[in-house]
């Protein structure tokens, strides 16, 4: 993967960046999300950075990866809701949109092989 799992506070500094994708990303996102789950991020990358915070609606963990010039992308939810959150993607060799897709094209093949090799 060329975006490498953090088990640092990476997170620090992050926001949500699912505003930002493209379309191709977004679909990404949102017909995967039987795949990115909770609890099977916990199963491959451990417990992730969890600051509950239900009154704001994030009830579960975060997780991160350092990606190439900087960048940090992670997954997270907020009312249930898959989310993308970022930082340091702007300004990059190709553009933010392209870099979202890009993790999340990397992720979902991470968690399919992953999936394969466990059956």
């Amino acid at each position: 993967m060329q975006f490498q799992y953090s088990e640092t506070q990476t997170g620090i500094g992050t926001s949500n960046i699912t505003h930002t994708m493209c379309e191709e990303g977004l679909k990404i996102l949102n017909t995967n999300d039987n795949i990115l789950t909770p609890s099977n991020f916990y199963e491959i990358f451990g417990p992730g950075e969890y600051e509950p915070e239900p009154e704001r609606g994030y009830s579960e963990p975060e997780w991160y990866f350092e990606g190439p010039g900087g960048s940090v992308l992670g997954v997270g939810w907020r009312y249930g809701a898959i989310r993308l959150r970022g930082r340091n993607v702007h300004n990059q060799f190709i553009t933010g949109p392209e870099i979202c897709k890009t993790f999340l094209t990397e992720l979902v093949e991470h968690f399919n092989n992953f999936q394969s090799i466990k059956e």
